[in-house]
C-alpha cells in the first residue's frame, strides 16, 4: 500500500472507532460519557489529518511517499546525455546519464539501479529499432532502449 493510502486507511480506523466506541458508551457497555468519546475521537481525527498527514508528505518521509529524494528527477548538466531504460519485467523506466562517449553499459553499471545480483548475470540493452545498444555510446541512439536480463 502506497503512503497516501496508509495514511487514509489510518484516518478511516480513527474515524469508525469513534462512531464504534460512542455507540458503545450510548448504550453502556463501556462506562464512559458518549460525548467525551465523540469529542475525543473528532481530536483525534483533526489532530491526525490536520496536522501529522500533511506532515509527513511534506517532510518526505519514507514510509509516507512512495520515493526517496535522491530518486527524483532532476535536470542534468548540459554536458550530459540522457537517455531512457525500460526494465522489461517490471516495466519500471530509469534515466541513465553519460557524456558523448560513455557506452549505454557504462552508465548503468555506473549508476546500477537494479538488484546487485543482476549486475553480474548477462544483459543487454536494445532501442526502439531493435538493435543491441549495449556498448554504444549514448549519442548513438535516440529515445527508450529496454533491458533484458538472461535467466540463467
Amino acid at each position: 500500500m502506497k503512503g497516501a493510502g496508509l495514511l487514509i486507511l489510518i484516518g478511516a480506523v480513527i474515524f469508525i472507532l469513534t462512531i464504534y466506541f460512542t455507540e458503545q458508551a450510548r448504550h453502556g457497555v463501556i462506562d464512559i460519557d458518549p460525548g467525551l468519546v465523540m469529542v475525543t475521537g473528532f481530536f483525534l481525527f483533526a489532530v491526525f489529518t490536520i496536522v501529522i498527514a500533511p506532515t509527513l508528505i511534506c517532510f518526505d518521509t519514507s514510509w509516507v511517499t512512495p520515493r526517496h529524494r535522491d530518486l527524483q528527477p532532476s535536470e542534468p548538466p548540459d554536458d550530459l546525455y540522457t537517455r531512457v531504460i525500460v526494465h522489461e519485467d517490471s516495466k519500471s523506466e530509469f534515466l541513465i546519464y553519460g557524456k558523448e562517449d560513455v557506452t549505454a553499459r557504462e552508465a548503468l553499471l555506473d549508476d546500477w539501479p537494479f538488484p546487485p545480483n543482476l549486475k553480474k548475470s548477462k544483459w543487454y540493452v536494445i532501442d526502439a529499432s531493435g538493435n543491441d545498444v549495449t556498448d554504444s555510446v549514448l549519442s548513438r541512439f535516440e529515445g527508450t532502449a529496454h533491458i533484458f536480463f538472461e535467466e540463467t
